[in-house]
C-alpha cells in the first residue's frame, strides 16, 4: 500500500504516505503493540489546539472538566490523537485526595490548627515544613530539599536534609537519637524515621530522591491543616485554606500554605515533558509500564492498590527529571510503599529494575526488602537499647549484616522595607525567614537559622507583592482571587463574608447531590466519579438499606442505543411512599401502588428540567433526556445506598455493593445494584472512540 501510494502521488511530497503509515500504527496498537512517535515536524506533522499535544499511543479515555479521573479507569488500547498532558509534583492527603503542584518555597505540609486545639498544653502540637525548590533543567522539575518538624510549640526543631544529615535545634546529631520522648533513627540507608510519643510519625526517604510520608494518629482526626489536608475522612474539603473556605485548584490551595512571605505564588503547569524527547518517552514507557503488567512482579498488589495513577506519575517524572532513573525508581518505590501500607509486601522487583541502589550497599552491609523493626539498624547491632524496640511499616534499603555494626567516627531594600542583619543580633534571633505576610499571619515561624534580608517595619506585614501593608487591610483569598473586607461569596448553600482576612461563613447544612449524565457517567453524593454502562434496571438510590423501612427508591431502566454499545435511559422510576412516578419520553405518569405511607410531593417545571420535590427531603431534577440530579437533605446521611453511594461524606467507601462489600471496580459495583438478577452482568467497559477513531 505504501508503494502504491507513492506511485500514484501527484507530487514529490511525502504527505501521500501519511494515511498508510497512520493506519499501520493503529493496527499495531490493536495487535498489542505500543508504537513510538514516528511523526516529526518535517514528516506527517500533526497540530493540536490549545495546550494539547499529539500522541501516537495515548490513553483514549480523556480526562475532562466534568470527569477529571476518567483516564484512571481506562482499560482500552492506546490510540493516536490530541491529548491533555499530566503534570506536577505529587501529594496525597491524609484522606486520600491526590493532586499535583509545582512549588518553590517552604510549605506547611501539616500542622495542628490552633482553632481546633482543645487541650491547654502544647506538648502534642506539631508543624511539618517541606522545602520545595526548582531543580533540573526545566521549571516544572521540583525537588524536596528539606523536611523540618517542630514540636512542643517550637521548643524542639528537627531538620532533615537530603544528604541524611539531621540537625536538632541547629546542632548536628548522630543517630539514633532520643530527645524529649521523640526517637530519630535510620532503619536502613534509604530512610530516616521520626517517631513521637503522641502518635505522629515522619518517614523521610533519601534514596533515590527525597520523599516524605507522614502518619498522624487518630487523636489528630479533624485537627490538622496544611498541604496534607484536615484528616476528617472527607476529601471534598481537603483544599480548605486557613481563611476558612475551600479553594478550587491545587495551586490556589497550596499557595495559601507558603511559610515564607517572599515566595511568589505558583500557577498550574500543563506542559508534558514526554513530548519534548522521544528517547525519554521511550525510556518512561518501557520501565513504568512494568507497574501495570498483569503478570509482572507488582501484580500481587493490583487488587489492593491500582497502579494506574502511579504509572502516570512515573511517566511524568521519568521524562521531566534530569536524572531519569532516579525519579523513575522513586515513583516505583512509592507504589511499593503504598502496597506495604495495605499489607502487600513486594520483593524481587529490584532484580529487573533500579538494581543499582540495592547492589551498591557498603561492603559490610546487605540489602533487605523487608525491614520492619529498629533493631536492624547499625547502632542497635553494636549497642542495643530501648530505641531498638520500635516497629514500623516495612521499608527497604541497606542494613548491617548479622553480628556486624558501623563505627561512629552588604544589601539594599526598597522602601518601606528595611534590612535585618542577623550578624548584629543576639542568639536565637529570627530574621527575614520569619517575615509575616497577609497569608502567613496565623502561622508560627519555625526557624532553623537566622537569615539576613529585607523585612517590613514593625506594625506592617508583607503584601506578597514586594511591599508592606497594615494587617487590618489584608484581603481574603479564594481560588486565587482577592476580596476586600465586607465582600461576600457563595459556597454551595452558604454565604461567606470577608472579615479580618478570614471568611466568616454561615453554617447551613446543604443537600447532597448525585449526578447521572451522558453515557453512564456518575458523581455520587460524596463526590466520587465513575462510569458504568449497563443495559438493565439499576437502583440509583434508596433508603431501604440494611433491612430498614424506607420512603423512597429511584430506579433507572437503561437500554442499548445506537450500534456503539452505549446505553440510554428508557425510563426513570421514582417509588415515593404509595406512589410510583414513571418519567419517560419527556413526560411522567403516576401509578397508585399499595397502602404504604403517603409521601406528599410537588411536580413543576424549571427551565428545561422537570422537578419533583418530596416532603421527606428528596428532590429529583430531570432534563427529560439523559441527565438527572438527585438531591437529598442531610437527614439521609449514611441512610441510603445504591449507585449514588451511601452519602456519609467518605467517597472511599462509595463502591459498597448490595451485599455490603466495599469493592474497587466500578463494573463489579454497578452489577451488584441490578434490580433483576436474571439480567446479564456488564463486562469490561470499552471506549467507543477506540472503535470509531474518525468520529
Amino acid at each position: 500500500a505504501c508503494v502504491a501510494d507513492m506511485c500514484q502521488c501527484d507530487s514529490n511530497s511525502t504527505s501521500c504516505l501519511c494515511n498508510t503509515m497512520s493506519e499501520y500504527s493503529r493496527q499495531c496498537v490493536h495487535a498489542g503493540g505500543t508504537p513510538r512517535q514516528w511523526r516529526t515536524a518535517q514528516f506527517c506533522a500533526k497540530s493540536c489546539p490549545f495546550n494539547m499535544e499529539y500522541q501516537e499511543c495515548g490513553i483514549p479515555c480523556l480526562d475532562t472538566c466534568s470527569n477529571p479521573e476518567r483516564g484512571q479507569l481506562c482499560e482500552d488500547h492506546c490510540t493516536d490523537g490530541c491529548f491533555c498532558p499530566p503534570g506536577g509534583s505529587h501529594i496525597t492527603t491524609y484522606d486520600g485526595k491526590r493532586y499535583n503542584f509545582h512549588g518553590d518555597c517552604s510549605y506547611v505540609l501539616s500542622k495542628v490548627c490552633a482553632t481546633n486545639i482543645i487541650h491547654q498544653c502544647n506538648d502534642t502540637d506539631f508543624t511539618i515544613l517541606g522545602d520545595l525548590v526548582k531543580c533540573g533543567l526545566s521549571d516544572t522539575e521540583t525537588c524536596l530539599k528539606g523536611v523540618t518538624l517542630a514540636i512542643s510549640g517550637g521548643a524542639t526543631v528537627i531538620n532533615i536534609l537530603p544528604s541524611g544529615n539531621v540537625f536538632v535545634n541547629g546542632i548536628f546529631s548522630q543517630l539514633p537519637l532520643l530527645t524529649v520522648g521523640t526517637v530519630i533513627f535510620m532503619p536502613s540507608t534509604f530512610y530516616i524515621m521520626v517517631q513521637t510519643p503522641f502518635g505522629l510519625q515522619v518517614e523521610v526517604q533519601l534514596i533515590p530522591v527525597m520523599q516524605v510520608y507522614i502518619t498522624a494518629g487518630l487523636t489528630y482526626r479533624g485537627k490538622t491543616c496544611g498541604l496534607c489536608g484536615n484528616f476528617n475522612n472527607i476529601q471534598a474539603d481537603d483544599f480548605k485554606a486557613i481563611s476558612g473556605v475551600v479553594e478550587g485548584t491545587p495551586a490556589a490551595f497550596a499557595n495559601t500554605w507558603k511559610a515564607r512571605a517572599k515566595c511568589p505564588d505558583m500557577s498550574s503547569s500543563f506542559e508534558n515533558p514526554c513530548s519534548l524527547s522521544v528517547e525519554n518517552e521511550k525510556y518512561a514507557v518501557h520501565w513504568c509500564s512494568l507497574l501495570s503488567d498483569p503478570k509482572g512482579v507488582f501484580s500481587p498488589c493490583h487488587t489492593m492498590v491500582s497502579p494506574d495513577i502511579y504509572k502516570m506519575t512515573c511517566m511524568y517524572d521519568s521524562c521531566n527529571c534530569e536524572k531519569s532513573e532516579d525519579c523513575m525508581c522513586a515513583a516505583i518505590s512509592s507504589y511499593v510503599y503504598a502496597c506495604a501500607a495495605r499489607g502487600v509486601h513486594l520483593s524481587g522487583w529490584r532484580d529487573t529494575m533500579c538494581g543499582k541502589y540495592s547492589s551498591s550497599c557498603p561492603s559490610t552491609m546487605v540489602y533487605d526488602y523487608n525491614i520492619q523493626s529498629s533493631n536492624q539498624t547499625c547502632r542497635c547491632y553494636s549497642s542495643p537499647n530501648n530505641i531498638c524496640m520500635l516497629s514500623f511499616q516495612p521499608v527497604d534499603g541497606c542494613t548491617c549484616a548479622k553480628e556486624t555494626y558501623l563505627n561512629d567516627e552588604g544589601k539594599s531594600c526598597i522602601a518601606p522595607m528595611v534590612f535585618f542583619d542577623c550578624s548584629s543580633s543576639g542568639p536565637g534571633a529570627k530574621g527575614s525567614e520569619c517575615q509575616k505576610s497577609c497569608q502567613t499571619l496565623d502561622m508560627e515561624c519555625v526557624s532553623t537559622e537566622c537569615v539576613s534580608g529585607c523585612v517590613c517595619p514593625s506594625g506592617l506585614v508583607s503584601d506578597g507583592k514586594g511591599g508592606c501593608i497594615q494587617e487590618d487591610l489584608c484581603p481574603c483569598v479564594h481560588n486565587g482571587a482577592e476580596y476586600q473586607p465586607g465582600d461576600k461569596i457563595q459556597i454551595d448553600c452558604n454565604t461567606c463574608t470577608c472579615k479580618n482576612r478570614k471568611w466568616d461563613c454561615t453554617d447551613n447544612v446543604c443537600h447532597g447531590t448525585c449526578a447521572i449524565y451522558g453515557d453512564g457517567h456518575y458523581i455520587t453524593f460524596d463526590g466520587k466519579r465513575f462510569t458504568f454502562n449497563g443495559g438493565c434496571e439499576y437502583t440509583l438510590t434508596q433508603d431501604y438499606c440494611s433491612n430498614n423501612n424506607g420512603t423512597f427508591r429511584v430506579i433507572t431502566e437503561n437500554i442499548p442505543c445506537g450500534t456503539t454499545g452505549t446505553t440510554c435511559s428508557k425510563a426513570i422510576k421514582l417509588f415515593l411512599g404509595n406512589n410510583e412516578l414513571i418519567l419517560t419520553d419527556g413526560n411522567y405518569q403516576v401509578i397508585q401502588r399499595d397502602n404504604s405511607v403517603e409521601v406528599p410531593y410537588q411536580i413543576h417545571v424549571m427551565g428545561n428540567y422537570l422537578v419533583i420535590e418530596a416532603s421527606n427531603g428528596l428532590i429529583l431534577m430531570w432534563d427529560k433526556k439523559t441527565s438527572m440530579f438527585i438531591k437529598l437533605s442531610p437527614t439521609f446521611k449514611g441512610q441510603v445506598c445504591g449507585l449514588c453511594g451511601n452519602y456519609d461524606g467518605n467517597e472511599n467507601n462509595d463502591f459498597t455493593t448490595r451485599s455490603q462489600a466495599v469493592v474497587v471496580d466500578a463494573v463489579e459495583f454497578g452489577n451488584s445494584w441490578k434490580v433483576s438478577p436474571t439480567c446479564p452482568d456488564v463486562g469490561i467497559l470499552k471506549d467507543p472512540c477506540t472503535f470509531n477513531p474518525y468520529r
